[in-house]
């Protein structure tokens, strides 16, 4: 089990510099978990750290009832949606939330994103819809 964890951890770490540099986040915007499935645990970017500053350990790690296991740090804000895309999904093991400037355009004019190329139809199966507003992650 704490491979895995010490695992996702790193790999979130990773990836949170390289939303940074790919210019998909500023600062502290957006979320990254892992779901370690067999092990019943989240590991979550903490709320509040810049993606260009973070480490492994500072990743939290929560069950999915939102209780900490692990961690020194708030866990994101968006903690909540995240295991609820888990618990709804059992073939979703990553959540990635950026705000990237062209999804957040989409997100504000509430219009799917078509894919445009035959790549990104393969890779993400068709369109990209988007939710509607909501302040509160409804319980699944």
């Amino acid at each position: 089990m704490e491979a895995l964890v010490v695992s996702a951890k790193q790999r979130i770490a990773d990836l949170g510099r390289k939303m940074v540099s790919s210019g998909l986040v500023a600062g502290t915007w957006g979320n990254i978990s892992v779901f370690i499935r067999q092990e019943g645990l989240v590991v979550v970017t903490p709320s509040g750290m810049d993606y260009d500053k973070i480490q492994a350990e500072d990743m939290v790690v929560v069950d999915l009832d939102g209780k900490l296991i692990e961690g020194s740090r708030k866990a994101s804000s968006e903690t909540p949606l995240h295991l609820a895309i888990y618990r709804a999904r059992p073939d979703v093991t990553g959540v990635v939330h950026t705000h990237s400037e062209v999804a957040s355009s989409f997100a504000v004019v509430r219009q799917r994103i078509e894919p445009v190329v035959e790549d990104a139809a393969m890779l993400v199966g068709g369109a990209v819809e988007v939710a509607e507003y909501a302040l509160q992650v409804p319980r699944i």
